[in-house]
């Protein structure tokens, strides 16, 4: 039986992923997208990251490349690219420490001003069924 029969899908599902950096970890909506039941739109403020957001989904992704969030100037901490640590907040060793080998993913390289935006002032994307956020804290 195939997923779609499962759960009865008749139209594309509007996927976003907020902090779409492509590391590691396979993404809980990946299955979606490999099945053709589901469209990503992807934001990463990080262009480091754009060219593998197209790698690994191709024409099955949107990308963004907007820093979400009040719409004010922040900060930007700059991390290995690899890490997924990039972030208006800067990481806190102490915390890291308590996951094995993650302070070493915290490691600041440079920071930037960055102008942000709020996701009510992005008017190209469709209505979302699935959101998922990976952005260390600032969906708080």
């Amino acid at each position: 039986m195939k997923l779609e029969d499962l759960i009865n899908i008749s139209e594309t599902i509007e996927v976003m992923d907020i902090g779409a950096a492509v590391i590691s970890e396979t993404p809980n909506y990946k299955k979606l997208l490999d099945e053709n039941l589901a469209h990503l739109n992807a934001f990463d403020g990080d262009t480091r990251q754009t060219e593998k957001i197209k790698a690994a989904y191709g024409d099955r992704a949107s990308i963004y490349t907007d820093f979400l969030s009040d719409g004010t100037i922040k900060t930007l901490y700059i991390a290995d690219e690899l890490s997924g640590m990039t972030s208006v907040y800067k990481p806190n060793v102490n915390a890291l420490r308590y996951f094995n080998g993650f302070e070493n993913f915290g490691t600041i390289y440079s920071t930037k001003e960055i102008q942000t935006k709020k996701l009510d002032d992005v008017y190209d994307i469709p209505q979302i069924d699935m959101l998922k956020m990976d952005i260390q804290g600032s969906e708080l």
